[in-house]
């Protein structure tokens, strides 16, 4: 293969194969790394890294249709892959990586997150069974990071407050696990009259009313082309 040192010695048996094999081999998906692409990992690894709290944080990836947003979460999920517990006989999943549905709904969201964790459900069955299953496999599982894909498909969501109960449902799985722990530590437990007092739903980061405010001239290079940015600023004067 000497007339090929110009390629990777892993590559070079395909070079030299039929045509259709080199073909198929070009068209399988690569990862080619790039400095937003790494920014962007590294958070998410800050994120996996972060002790368990009460109150977590959250990361929205926004990008442009194509630039390769579900790739960066496929190769994250990779580099953390499943791991088997012989004690428990249970599969933990450091990361759960799903898509919102493209009608999404509590029910659907909750058979969507049973079907990426390969648990049987009836679609038809009530809510709070459905969600009740989720949280109960959640706790078994103990992921550390649950991404949700596609999420813009709440767009045309009619339930506002579908992401609201997200959050406050994955914030209730954070909140059991610590609880979780600190009986398997054999850490004296927190009375109920505090429990009483603990809510998933206290926190400055879940919008009840899904108002946001933002200053629309810092977007307005993004969310316009050039040319209606002309005549906005025409217009402006």
């Amino acid at each position: 293969m000497s007339e090929l040192k110009h390629l990777l010695e892993a590559v070079r048996p395909v070079a030299l194969g039929p045509d259709e094999a080199r073909i198929a081999h070009l068209r399988i998906d690569r990862w080619i790394d790039y400095p937003r692409a790494a920014a962007a990992l590294e958070t998410l690894e800050d994120l996996l890294s972060t002790p368990g709290r009460a109150r977590m944080p959250c990361l929205l990836l926004h990008g442009a249709s194509g630039m390769g947003k579900t790739m960066l979460i496929d190769k994250f999920v990779r580099a953390h892959k499943p791991r088997y517990d012989p004690r428990q006989g249970i599969e933990k999943r450091p990361i759960i990586a799903m898509q919102m549905p493209t009608t999404p709904s509590e029910r659907r969201f909750y058979v969507k997150l049973l079907e990426t964790l390969e648990a049987p459900c009836r679609p038809g069955e009530r809510l709070t069974v459905l969600e009740h299953t989720a949280l109960r496999l959640l706790r078994q599982l103990q992921p550390q990071v649950l991404v949700v894909d596609e999420v813009h498909h709440l767009l045309a969501s009619t339930s506002l407050a579908l992401l609201t109960n997200i959050v406050m449902a994955w914030n209730t799985h954070r909140l059991q696990t610590q609880l979780d722990a600190r009986a398997r530590e054999g850490k004296p437990p927190i009375s109920n009259e505090w429990l009483a007092r603990v809510s998933p739903a206290h926190h400055v980061h879940i919008n009840f009313r899904g108002v946001f405010q933002f200053d629309f001239a810092d977007y307005t290079q993004r969310l316009l082309s050039p040319r209606a940015t002309r005549d906005h600023s025409a217009g402006a004067h």
